[in-house]
């Protein structure tokens, strides 16, 4: 962790650092001071979606799943993925983008895990690796 942790204070550009920052701290909703803030288990999936979806009034109570069925659906920024699972549990033809790798290899255990459909894949949001219009919802 420290290599990583001096590798992302020597980078020069912005979103190397913050790559960087991402590889050693992924979004797991794990306690931020953690040593290991891996999920392994189904349980600790769900406790991750238990997280988002519990502090999310939105997501939980408003925001309509159903409508995602057979489209095509980037989730940008995918995180650990549990964006991509509720989206592919809804019928989404979902696509995983993450700068990260370390968010990319949690997405994946993610849809391993529930056999899932999702193609997750490494890239910068700000230079997509789609054409135009590849998406129904983003």
């Amino acid at each position: 962790m420290e290599t990583t942790r001096l590798a992302e204070e020597q980078a020069n550009d912005p979103q190397q650092r913050n790559r960087l920052w991402w590889d050693r701290m992924p979004m797991t909703y794990f306690d931020w001071s953690a040593a290991d803030r891996l999920p392994k288990t189904a349980d600790d999936f769900a406790e991750i979606r238990e997280c988002l979806f519990g502090n999310s009034p939105f997501l939980r109570e408003q925001f309509d799943f159903s409508w995602i069925d057979g489209l095509d659906t980037l989730d940008l920024g995918c995180g650990s993925g549990v964006l991509s699972y509720a989206l592919a549990k809804a019928g989404g033809r979902v696509t995983a983008l993450d700068l990260s790798e370390s968010a990319v290899r949690i997405a994946k255990g993610m849809a391993a895990e529930f056999g899932l459909p999702i193609t997750v894949m490494r890239g910068d949001a700000e230079r997509l690796p789609f054409a135009g219009e590849s998406f129904d919802y983003v």
